[in-house]
């Protein structure tokens, strides 16, 4: 689950850092995102803490991304 999550970092970060300009597709970032959105509404419906703080952090992830995506 934490490689699943973290596979987003090195993109989200090289492009704030500015030392690329590639980024994602933004109909993947938005599929993955709308995905981690349902797992953490799942999670937090059957109280599962785990999932919940790693799904929120992906998802956090992923807005900081498609924010970076779409800003740019």
């Amino acid at each position: 689950m934490v490689f699943v999550h973290s596979a987003i970092v090195p993109t989200t970060v090289m492009n704030i850092m500015g030392w690329s300009t590639h980024t994602p597709p933004l109909n993947m970032v938005i599929l993955i995102q709308v995905g981690l959105f349902l797992f953490l509404i799942r999670a937090i419906a059957t109280r599962d803490m785990l999932y919940s703080l790693s799904n929120g952090f992906g998802f956090l992830m992923q807005s900081v991304l498609l924010a970076v995506i779409v800003l740019r």
